[in-house]
């Protein structure tokens, strides 16, 4: 039978976790997920030719991140009715005991290594480690794919450890299999075995060698775990054919750690750090040349909120994607507008650099969103006490989140693995999705600027232009600071300006495409002044156009630009 995982009641008393830590490798089942596909299906007859296939391993992942989330709500499905904030309080003191009980287990003593390297203090571990755990694998954004990025946290906190690494990881493989209970027992079986068979697969033809004879000779407890994983899915039509028992003892121990509940509303369960917001109502625009705003605002101050992005002229020559990207949002009833530009990096090993920048206009977008959420709810202290503490902070987490997603659900290729040369396990690094990021959003009299990394944000008006967040000393040439730093929260600026010193001012936020096609910022300055003097109707109608001569005579780069416009401010009497 196709196994769930069972409560585990929060015990005194106990010198030892309820249950040992064993593992042992399915290779007929590693055989059918290195295949993928249609060869998931138990009732199909394949053949393994070769190690697995990146390709549908996409899918193997999807149909387990389902499994997994179905696994859990048949879990709680079994427990008493009560609130979310109610079973989230009973996994975390559940958790907490049984990672407590491990120092006491001689069999928990030799997987010491394993817990440390996840950085978990088996002895310390309290119910803030335990939500810490939740917010990591089971918070909104990772409610689907948790068990792919806890796979590639355990690969990638033994990759490190030497020549021998694998067969070090393959060592503690059943203290990966009991920890993965928290994704259901069913679940920690198929991802370590997948583990496992990820790691045998440096050596593919031995992987083949070794399973190939196993992936038409299943045993009961595979054939379950297959079922398992394709449920609900229509297997194709092939000949029956004849299954093997496995002996009573090989089957899996029932995890230890049961599994978070997965909500039918994931944001009805508070994850510590907030919820993410999303816009469902304004995708990224997929089109390079498109102008993804051009709405007027109804209010006596904000006015405009407009741009446009381009693919560069390089980059056409070179048949490269437009790796720069845009947002622009607008909220007339409450008079603020926003916009998001960001840059992908363009050296060939940031081969996800495009999606990275997508990705970065969605983040700042939906923390945009956030603040002009507590805005409306909480005030004007409260939202400027979150811009103060929590800005930077939910920009870094929340793009390091929304990349592990990408990376779980598209896996990287072999070509992209070679490209930024990658080992076939770093499927957990950032930095091929290298971005920079800059915004603006008008909150009435107060401007709220961020950004990291190049490109400029410039504030016009009849007295001049001004650079509010000056050039780092610290970077030279074509240095820059990028979200895929592991310290790219103390390289986020965040600023909040009042507009009121300045009469009709022009915001423009832009990718360095654009600056890099003047000789200095003298002449670049000069630009936005022109831009200043003419009417928003002829800048929209005409700056497709003019970004694309800029690229085509200057830079030869992705350009970005967005255009925020006050009307009818009351400057202050002194000038700026």
């Amino acid at each position: 039978m196709v196994e769930t995982s069972s409560p585990i009641a929060h015990t005194e008393n106990r010198t030892a976790p309820e249950t040992s830590f064993s593992y042992r490798p399915l290779l007929g089942l590693q055989g059918r997920l290195a295949i993928g596909g249609p060869a998931l299906f138990p009732s199909t007859t394949v053949e393994l030719t070769q190690g697995i296939n990146p390709d549908n391993e996409v899918g193997t992942m999807a149909l387990l991140h389902n499994a997994s989330i179905r696994e859990r709500k048949q879990h709680w499905a079994t427990q008493p009715e009560q609130s979310k904030d109610a079973q989230l309080s009973q996994w975390k003191k559940s958790v907490v005991a049984k990672i407590n009980l491990i120092p006491a287990s001689t069999i928990g003593q030799d997987h010491a290594e394993f817990f440390e390297r996840l950085g978990i203090d088996v002895v310390h571990f309290n119910e803030e480690d335990a939500q810490r755990l939740y917010d990591t694998y089971f918070s909104k954004n990772l409610s689907g794919v948790g068990i792919g990025l806890f796979a590639a946290d355990v690969v990638e906190a033994f990759a490190t450890s030497g020549d021998n690494w694998a067969t070090h990881i393959k060592s503690h493989l059943a203290a990966a299999k009991w920890m993965a209970g928290m994704f259901g027992g069913n679940s920690a079986e198929i991802i370590t075995q997948l583990i496992d068979a990820k790691i045998d697969n440096l050596n593919t033809s031995a992987f083949v060698a070794t399973r190939k004879d196993k992936v038409n000779n299943l045993s009961d407890h595979e054939t379950d775990l297959l079922n398992f994983l394709t449920e609900g899915q229509t297997a194709p039509v092939e000949p029956p054919r004849t299954q093997t028992n496995l002996h009573e003892n090989e089957h899996p121990t029932p995890p230890t750690l049961p599994p978070p509940h997965i909500p039918e509303e994931p944001d009805s369960i508070p994850t510590g750090g907030g919820q993410p917001l999303t816009n469902p109502e304004s995708p990224l625009a997929s089109n390079p040349s498109e102008i993804v705003l051009d709405q007027e605002i109804e209010s006596k101050r904000v006015t405009q909120a407009y741009g446009e992005k381009v693919q560069g002229a390089s980059h056409i020559q070179k048949d490269v994607p437009c790796q720069d990207a845009i947002r622009i949002e607008s909220d007339p009833e409450h008079d603020i507008l926003s916009v998001a530009v960001a840059d992908g990096h363009g050296s060939e090993k940031f081969v996800r650099s495009e999606k990275g920048a997508q990705i970065a206009v969605e983040v700042l977008n939906d923390q945009f969103f956030e603040i002009r959420r507590l805005l409306r709810e909480k005030g004007r202290e409260k939202a400027e006490e979150y811009v103060r503490g929590q800005l930077a902070k939910k920009i870094s987490e929340n793009w390091n989140t929304r990349v592990y997603k990408d990376i779980s659900s598209n896996p990287f290729s072999p070509e992209e693995q070679r490209v930024a040369k990658l080992t076939s396990f770093s499927q957990k690094e950032l930095f091929p999705y290298g971005s920079t990021l800059l915004g603006a959003m008008m909150m009435g009299d107060e401007l709220l600027l961020v950004q990291i990394g190049d490109g400029n944000i410039l504030i016009t008006d009849d007295q001049g232009v001004i650079s509010p967040i000056p050039h780092d000393p610290a970077l030279l040439g074509n240095e820059t600071f990028s979200l895929c730093q592991k310290d790219a929260i103390d390289n986020i600026n965040v600023m909040t300006i009042s507009t009121s010193s300045f009469k009709n001012p022009m915001i423009s936020v832009t990718t360095d495409g654009l600056s890099n096609s003047y000789e200095d910022d003298d002449a670049f300055h000069q630009l936005m002044t022109d831009l200043y003097t003419r009417s928003d109707d002829s800048i929209k109608s005409e700056l497709h156009n003019w970004l694309n001569e800029f690229s085509t005579r200057g830079s030869g780069d992705d350009i970005a630009l967005g255009i925020l416009r006050i009307k009818n401010a009351e400057p202050a009497s002194s000038s700026h």
